[in-house]
């Protein structure tokens, strides 16, 4: 294994991957699909990272690696030791993005892509991880994958969105935190479509609002969101804010109140 990991360093500092990637592959892809250890695990990763970052696509395509590498997705993402799992989706999105072009235009919203599969596979594995560590990893990689598909993640948007809200359920501010900025993101990528989702949307703040009502940083994060929000509905949010702002719960009071007294501002600068 110190063999192969420094065989792999000086493939960092000689980028000739390409002209070797028959040799290097079996061995790379064997720690990975027998991950006895977290060490071998980590090793596989690396090693394939260094293949993706020095690899053309029509190197593997022509090796007939592309398809090998596929399979190979589905293991890294599934990976159940949170620390692995920090190094594997990073890996495993850069090895998407080797083996197809992200998507980018709205006329092929309903033509499913490998990147589609992709998608689903990893909100499938996220809706599993059943502890807060490898919450935060998926939630971490997330980010990226919205700001990856751009405006076509309103094909996904509800998906993501059921993930998100799920996670801000969870008890710890770095998550949470994690989960306010894919909502950050999510409006700005899934506007128009978003609005459908405003009541859930803002349910989901209200709770992080109310359980993190003592953590500022926390309330600027949701504040932000909700008029976000606010400004995408026209208005029509207006009703539960007003409601919120007279509940007795400090953090959900806190909340509106913030929220209406910026617009109010606003309106009286104009």
């Amino acid at each position: 294994k110190q063999w192969y990991q420094r065989r792999v360093r000086e493939h960092i500092r000689f980028p000739y991957v390409g002209l070797h990637i028959t040799k290097i592959s079996p061995p790379c892809l064997q720690l990975l699909s027998c991950p006895d250890t977290e060490e071998n695990v980590l090793i596989g990763v690396h090693a394939l990272s260094v293949i993706v970052q020095y690899i053309g696509r029509a190197q593997l395509r022509n090796n007939g690696l592309d398809k090998v590498y596929r399979e190979y997705l589905r293991k890294i993402l599934s990976h159940s030791n949170a620390v692995c799992l920090e190094k594997a989706v990073p890996c495993s999105m850069d090895l998407m993005n080797l083996l197809e072009y992200p998507p980018t235009q709205l006329t092929e919203l309903w033509k499913a892509s490998e990147y589609d599969h992709y998608m689903i596979e990893y909100l499938e594995q996220a809706a599993y991880a059943t502890t807060t560590d490898k919450k935060i990893v998926y939630a971490k990689g997330l980010r990226r994958l919205i700001t990856t598909f751009d405006n076509i993640i309103i094909k996904h948007l509800k998906s993501v969105l059921t993930l998100v809200i799920d996670y801000m359920k969870v008890e710890d501010t770095d998550l949470r935190l994690m989960c306010v900025q894919c909502l950050s993101l999510l409006l700005h990528h899934g506007w128009p479509r978003i609005t459908a989702h405003t009541i859930d949307i803002l349910l989901a703040c209200v709770n992080v609002a109310e359980q993190e009502h003592t953590n500022p940083s926390v309330h600027v994060k949701v504040v932000g969101i909700v008029q976000t929000l606010r400004e995408h509905s026209g208005g029509s949010m207006d009703y539960y804010l007003e409601k919120l702002r007279g509940s007795t719960n400090k953090g959900a009071k806190a909340l509106a109140t913030s929220v209406l007294d910026t617009e109010k501002d606003k309106e009286s600068v104009r």
